[in-house]
């Protein structure tokens, strides 16, 4: 498995994801099944989610069946412990009245290699605290 991806990488096709995001996902760390993804991602969040809230740029489908297989690993267990709400950057731009559909690297001071998920994180960190947290 290559980065956080569990997909055969040479059956993607389209060239705008071959040329802009494979490149991006090969210099994340592997992981040895999407079973192990899941598992640290749920811990890490567990870790966290007393003092804090998840915040993604469009957070359907990726970061809700994310959360959503985290959960389903032990529904009895994991119930209810998932973020609420799930906080979207793209409705804190149409709030402020800037089009939702905007590149992001045009909100922040300095620009960032985009798709990079590391990066689209600092990115969407930039805007959140500019929009909401007022920094």
């Amino acid at each position: 498995f290559i980065g956080r991806t569990f997909i055969d990488i040479n059956t993607i096709e389209d060239e705008w994801v071959k040329k802009n995001v494979i490149p991006q996902i090969l210099e994340l760390p592997e992981f040895a099944s999407e079973k192990v993804l899941i598992k640290e991602f749920w811990n890490f969040w567990l870790r966290y989610r007393d003092n804090s809230y998840a915040v993604a740029d469009v957070p359907c489908p990726v970061e809700a069946n994310l959360f959503r297989k985290c959960v389903m690993t032990n529904i009895n267990d994991n119930n209810f412990k998932g973020p609420f709400p799930l906080l979207d950057l793209r409705t804190v731009l149409y709030l402020n009245g800037i089009d939702p559909l905007k590149d992001r690297n045009t909100l922040i001071e300095k620009p960032r290699k985009r798709h990079n998920p590391l990066n689209d994180i600092l990115i969407m960190k930039e805007i959140w605290f500019k929009y909401i947290i007022k920094i």
